[in-house]
């Protein structure tokens, strides 16, 4: 299993020894939002989805597209993302594509997170935040 499916199982799973083992040292996410800053380093990353997917009721993530460059040193993933933050609380769900690159050691290196939140808050019976 290359870096990519490993990333990709080990969110979805929450197995987050999985996820570790796809990302290089100095792993870099960026966010999908401008005011939160970047997280540098695997340990701060795995920690990162610990603390925030790990912490949700209810997780799940489709992938409905994975396409590599030619020289398999970039990855994009169109997906779709289901949370329910509480057993209470409503399920949300968007769009969602990340841009990945990998390293010289086909661990990835780089993530850019894309999410389409307009769709979550533009549904019938929800207002919009803001």
């Amino acid at each position: 299993m290359d870096a990519v499916h490993r990333y990709l199982a080990g969110v979805r799973d929450r197995d987050w020894d999985l996820l570790d083992s796809a990302c290089a040292p100095d792993i870099e996410r960026r966010s999908p939002f401008s005011c939160e800053p970047a997280i540098t380093g695997r340990e701060a990353y795995v920690a990162f989805n610990a603390n925030s997917i790990g912490a949700i009721a209810s997780y799940r993530f489709e992938i409905r597209q994975l396409d590599y460059s030619a020289d398999r040193r970039r990855a994009f993933v169109r997906g779709h993302e289901w949370v329910q933050y509480t057993p209470e609380s409503p399920t949300l769900d968007w769009d969602m594509a990340l841009w990945i690159d990998l390293g010289e050691a086909d661990l990835i290196e780089r993530i850019d997170v894309y999410i389409k939140l307009a769709e979550v808050f533009e549904r019938p019976g929800r207002s919009r935040v803001g």
